[in-house]
């Protein structure tokens, strides 16, 4: 049974409280509505489908159902309000795995939340908060694991992390590509890559193994660790500047995000109650309690 798009959300609301409030017989919901009782069933079959129930769930008097809605109404405002300003766009760093917990969920708000934001300013808001950030921490993640790659061919060494004394083979840090994206953000180097002397190569004093770049970078046999000093040359040479444009555009998005943020808070902030009353979710107890309805034809 198709749902029936034609007909407004809060139409569509009103109308299932209404088959609730009637005990579940569709012939009065048809007729105070002036739709076709096939309507009702498939916008009652739809509100059923999404975990609503077609009646209250507890055998409690009409008063009890009532506080109880109160009480879940205040449990939204409360969730609404140490909700704000979460929009987690994450820490702007390498860490892949801290990125894919803001991917998975940039604004933590409860599902019974996002209900009671249906038909305000703040679900679209909300909506497009969530994939504009998802968007930004999939380009921040493709960029690094860009640079990554980049930087094992040119070192013809794999990333990856690790104390030398617990994995004594030949490899990378990633402290190398943080170091360089350090160095795509500095004023100092917007005409020409940096020289040999920002490099500043060392080894760990007492620890020939590990190669410095200002931080441990490499880990290997002095062969190893020239390779890792010809590759960041080749790298300085022919891959700086693209990736610096890269990470630079990254770096101005990330302060767009830093102001979308603002704009997310002060939305949810001014959601009222009224705004939170006008909407219902699977979880109200006796929403036909809490909604001002209108037997008007819709």
């Amino acid at each position: 049974m198709p749902r029936p798009k034609a007909i407004l959300w809060a139409n569509r609301v009103k109308v299932f409280l209404d088959y609730r409030l009637g005990g579940g017989k569709v012939n009065p919901v048809a007729n105070s509505h002036q739709i076709a009782r096939s309507t009702v069933r498939s916008i009652v079959k739809e509100f059923v489908d999404l975990g609503f129930s077609s009646q209250p769930r507890a055998r409690v008097s009409a008063g009890l159902l009532m506080e109880m809605q109160e009480r879940h109404l205040a449990s939204i405002e409360d969730s609404l309000e140490t909700g704000r300003g979460r929009l987690n766009i994450g820490t702007a760093t390498d860490n892949e795995s801290e990125r894919q917990v803001a991917f998975s969920e940039p604004l933590p708000i409860e599902d019974e939340v996002r209900w009671h934001l249906r038909d305000t300013k703040a679900e679209s808001v909300v909506r497009e908060a969530t994939d504009a950030t998802r968007a930004y921490l999939q380009q921040e993640s493709d960029a690094w694991q860009a640079l990554r790659r980049t930087l094992e061919e040119a070192c013809q060494l794999s990333e990856r992390e690790g104390d030398v004394r617990d994995d004594p083979e030949p490899r990378i840090l990633p402290a190398l590509k943080r170091r360089l994206q350090n160095a795509f953000l500095n004023p100092a180097f917007l005409v020409d890559p940096p020289g040999q002397d920002w490099l500043g190569w060392d080894q760990e004093p007492g620890v020939p193994q590990i190669l410095r770049m200002r931080q441990h970078v490499a880990i290997g046999s002095p062969d190893d660790h020239q390779l890792v000093r010809d590759g960041v040359t080749e790298f300085l040479a022919n891959g700086f500047k693209d990736h610096q444009r890269t990470f630079s555009e990254i770096h101005r998005l990330r302060q767009d995000m830093e102001l979308m943020k603002s704009v997310v808070d002060k939305t949810l902030r001014e959601i009222t109650k009224e705004d939170i009353r006008r909407a219902i979710c699977p979880a109200c107890p006796y929403p036909e309690g809490s909604l001002e309805r209108v037997s008007e034809p819709l």
